[in-house]
């Protein structure tokens, strides 16, 4: 330590050096004087050790300041001669204050000034519960919860009911989320163990729904109890017969239905999409159907003329005919999967393309509410005309 100190005491009597006529000083030398000095610096161990040799540090880092700003006026003075001088002279201009020393000692202008730190709180996620499972402690006992009026339409507004007693802390309230994942999402927390709260109806659930209530103790645990209401349907069936499931609004739009040989075609309006029904089954639950973006638009040819189709069968045109020339899936072309058209293709002014209310799995309905709806099955498996209800 005493051998580094005295180095230390060499290079601050040498701050005022001479600068020779014609060009700067060597630049090894300066940079071995500046990593020296850092090297020095970062191994002193105790700020006693730094005090106890006599000589200060501010002369010390005082001498490097005067190297480093004799340097940078050397540099002005004198270009680089080449790009790896220009590289090794940028090396050496070491800001002072990387070089200092957090002590004690050090005088208040020399101590870098502290940077606050901001806190950041994330948002805390809710817990959700994935059911109401009937939790229960011998301590709470829930008398009532119940839902008024037990029957709504979504969107309205029902009040949930409570009474519990024994050693309740809080209760919350937690609502039934059906969508993408079944579970239970906290509403209102840290009620009193007896009350009533207003609340909606789920808009976008459909045959009923339900509320869940968890009353604590004041050690977290808690007893949970159940309410529900049955929801009426908003909507209803635009066809006669209709199955008993709550539909979904309708799309009204504009169709064109062809039938092939083996299976039919329907284009949507309001979709730009045409929807493919293949009889490759005999079983309508096992029939494929797929949907293709419509590519067919006005001043494209409307047929092939090179297309000669057989007596009695028809070339399909536009939209339809653009998809059978072109189309292919998996199992080969549309042409070959089809076959020839039996008949013109035929327009429905107003159609209908309605869906019953499902989470996942929806079974739509398309055609003409006063004539043939197709049934369209979830997965792109199964299709058939409706027939009614015990299909």
């Amino acid at each position: 330590m005493n051998k580094h100190l005295h180095v230390i005491r060499q290079l601050s009597s040498h701050r005022q050096i001479e600068k020779r006529p014609g060009g700067s000083r060597p630049v090894r030398r300066l940079l071995g004087m500046g990593f020296l000095v850092g090297s020095l610096l970062a191994g002193c161990s105790t700020e006693a050790s730094i005090v106890a040799t006599g000589s200060s540090v501010d002369d010390t880092l005082s001498g490097v300041a005067d190297l480093n700003t004799s340097q940078s006026q050397e540099q002005q003075e004198a270009q680089p001669s080449s790009p790896t001088a220009s590289a090794v002279s940028n090396l050496t201009a070491t800001p002072v204050e990387d070089l200092q020393h957090t002590d004690a000692h050090m005088p208040a202008a020399a101590m870098p000034s502290p940077v606050p730190v901001q806190q950041t709180n994330p948002t805390a996620t809710p817990v959700v519960f994935v059911s109401c499972d009937g939790h229960q402690v011998d301590e709470i006992t829930i008398d009532a919860f119940t839902v008024s009026p037990p029957e709504a339409r979504p969107g309205e507004n029902v009040t949930l009911n409570w009474q519990v007693n024994g050693a309740v802390s809080h209760v919350d309230i937690l609502t039934y989320v059906a969508d993408p994942a079944p579970y239970y999402r906290p509403i209102e927390t840290t009620l009193s163990a007896a009350g009533s709260l207003v609340v909606k109806a789920p808009q976008n659930q459909r045959y009923s729904t339900s509320w869940c209530l968890h009353a604590y103790t004041n050690d977290g645990r808690y007893t949970a109890a159940l309410a529900s209401a049955k929801l009426t349907c908003p909507d209803e069936w635009t066809f006669p017969n209709p199955p008993a499931n709550c539909p979904q609004p309708p799309t009204y739009t504009r169709l064109a239905i062809q039938r092939f040989e083996r299976g039919l075609m329907i284009w949507s309006e309001a979709l730009e999409n045409i929807r493919i029904f293949h009889m490759d089954s005999p079983d309508p639950e096992l029939r494929h159907w797929e949907i293709k973006v419509n590519t067919w638009f006005p001043g494209m040819p409307e047929s092939d003329p090179s297309i000669t189709p057989p007596d009695g069968y028809y070339q399909p045109v536009r939209g339809f005919g653009q998809l059978w020339r072109t189309g292919e899936d998996y199992n080969g072309t549309i042409r070959d999967r089809l076959g020839w058209a039996l008949e013109p293709e035929r327009e429905i002014e107003r159609g209908v393309i309605q869906c019953e209310t499902a989470v996942k799995y929806q079974t739509c309905y398309i055609g003409d509410p006063q004539g043939t709806i197709y049934v369209q099955r979830p997965e792109l498996t199964g299709w058939y005309e409706w027939t009614g209800p015990t299909q």
